[in-house]
Order: C-alpha cells, then sequence, then structure tokens
C-alpha cells in the first residue's frame, strides 16, 4: 500500500502511464493482467477507488465513470453531468478517446446507452446526446459577429418561447469561448444571467446540465473549484466527486483550482481534504494537491 500510495501518486500523469506499463511488460507480459488488476487485488474502498484514475488513460477512467453512472436499475445523474463537464472540459481528444474506450470496454456505444437511462426528462437525454457528439473546434476562437447573430437570431427567440432542444443543439454547436462571449452579450442585453434565464424554463436534471456547462465555458477553474467546495459541504463528503475532480485535474490546472477554492471558500483545498478523508485515500489526494 505503501509503494502504491508513495510511487503512484506523486509521479506525473505521463510517467505513471508508463510506469503502468512497463509493470504489465515486466510483471504480465500476456497482459493477462495489468498494474490495475493487482491493485484491485492488494486494495479496497476508497484507497483503491484513488488508484484506478492514477494508473489508466484518463479517457478510460471517465469511459467508466459514464458506464457506472447508468448502470443498474437507476441513473446517478449528478454524477452523469459532472463526469461529462469534465470530459468537455478536455481536449476534444479526451471525448473521443471516452466515446472509444465505451465501445470497447461494453460493446455498445456511449449514445446509445443514454436513451434508455433518461427516458423520464427527454430533454436532458438530448442534452447528454448532442453533447457526446460535439465536434472539434480546435482553438475555438471568437467570431464576434456570429455571437451577436446567435443573440438575435435564435436565443433570445428560443428563451422567449421556451425552445430547450433548440437552445440546446444551439449551445452544442458552439465552442466553449464562444459561450463565454455569447453568456456576456446575453447579459448586456438582457441584464440577467443566462444561467437565470434558463432555470426560469427548464428544471431539474436539464436545468443543473445547463448551469453546469455554461459555468464550465465561461469559468473552468471556477466551476472545478465549486464541484470540490460541493464535495465537502454538510455534513457528509461525496468522495466520488472529490476524487473525480482531484485526479482528473491533477496534472492540468489544480494548482489554479487550489487558488479559486481558497478564494471561494476561505479555506485551503489541503486542510479541508484532510479533515473530510482518512487513511490511504487521505494520503492520495494530499499527495496530488502537493
Amino acid at each position: 500500500k505503501q509503494w502504491y500510495q508513495r510511487r503512484v501518486a506523486i509521479t506525473a500523469g505521463n510517467d505513471r502511464l508508463a510506469i503502468a506499463r512497463e509493470y504489465t511488460r515486466k510483471y504480465d507480459p500476456d497482459e493477462d493482467n495489468d498494474l490495475w488488476d493487482d491493485i484491485k487485488k492488494d486494495t479496497s474502498g476508497d484507497f483503491r477507488a484513488s488508484l484506478k484514475p492514477l494508473v489508466m488513460p484518463e479517457a478510460q477512467f471517465l469511459a467508466e465513470e459514464m458506464y457506472y453512472a447508468m448502470k443498474g436499475m437507476g441513473t446517478d445523474e449528478n454524477s452523469l453531468i459532472n463526469t461529462l463537464m469534465l470530459i468537455l472540459g478536455s481536449e476534444h481528444a479526451v471525448l473521443e478517446g471516452v466515446k472509444r474506450y465505451y465501445r470497447d470496454m461494453y460493446d455498445e456505444e456511449l449514445v446509445e446507452r443514454i436513451p434508455g437511462d433518461t427516458n423520464d426528462e427527454p430533454t436532458f437525454r438530448d442534452f447528454l446526446i448532442v453533447m457526446i457528439n460535439r465536434p472539434d473546434f480546435g482553438k475555438g476562437d471568437v467570431n464576434t459577429s456570429l455571437v451577436q447573430e446567435d443573440y438575435d437570431e435564435y436565443l433570445s427567440e428560443y428563451i422567449q418561447n421556451k425552445k430547450i432542444n433548440y437552445i440546446i443543439g444551439l449551445l452544442a454547436a458552439r465552442s466553449l469561448p464562444h459561450i463565454k462571449a455569447l453568456r456576456e452579450f446575453y447579459y448586456q442585453k438582457e441584464k440577467k444571467e443566462l444561467e437565470i434565464a434558463l432555470a426560469e424554463i427548464t428544471g431539474h436534471h436539464t436545468e443543473e446540465a445547463l448551469t453546469s456547462f455554461i459555468t464550465l465555458a465561461t469559468d473552468p477553474i471556477y466551476y472545478m473549484a465549486d464541484e470540490l467546495r460541493i464535495s465537502m459541504e454538510g455534513s457528509g463528503t461525496d468522495e466520488e466527486l472529490l476524487l473525480r475532480v482531484i485526479c482528473t485535474r491533477a496534472d492540468k490546472d489544480l494548482a489554479l483550482i487550489k487558488d479559486m477554492y481558497k478564494d471561494m471558500t476561505e479555506r485551503s483545498l489541503r486542510d479541508d481534504v484532510d479533515d473530510e478523508t482518512s487513511g490511504y485515500f487521505r494520503k492520495v489526494l494530499l499527495n496530488l494537491i502537493n
């Protein structure tokens, strides 16, 4: 356990994956088992869960998170939304990788699983499907003329007439920087936050999904920090949410997220994680935070 905690958690992302590949080559050249298979034998609970995203490609981990959010009789919509935001907040290759891993691991397309799990809320189902099928926007340069056109010709009328699916389609067809600019333009014209306007015509998981997506587009660091705040808010800790955000952002922008978290809560992320977790699970998260 100490080797896993020290060697895996303190190593940078690409090096961790290299260690996992070398481990398989050296100790199991037939590749019937890999490092993760041995970790599952040697560990349990939250500690095991904390090592999982560190020894497999990000896209594979997030594909499994999407699967488990929809596994069984019910759907964990909150986990589904958060996992999708983590995917959309990464480079487009991660989204394509998630779809590929999901297909290879579960013998079905990710979008084919969605309808069966969200039929009770069609607009939420449609949101998930179109976001999973978002194109690659490259750098996502903002065309100010198109921003104004989106407001004048589409968004204002769609909101006024409660055309939820049209709004979802419009947002899915635009880059995150474009959506940020559109949100700012909407506020200039309407003197109202776009999220508030959408909340007034939607509800339940559709509202949560749209609000999360617009927040992600506007300020991804704020979105991640707020998810961490939510994970440790109240009497209990959402270990899965806490783990998902820290482990997927550790090699990207966690330093910025830590600063935002402190600005938001007036507490350090390290101290809160230290207070809210225990054992080797705590040690892995603190290693990543540090």
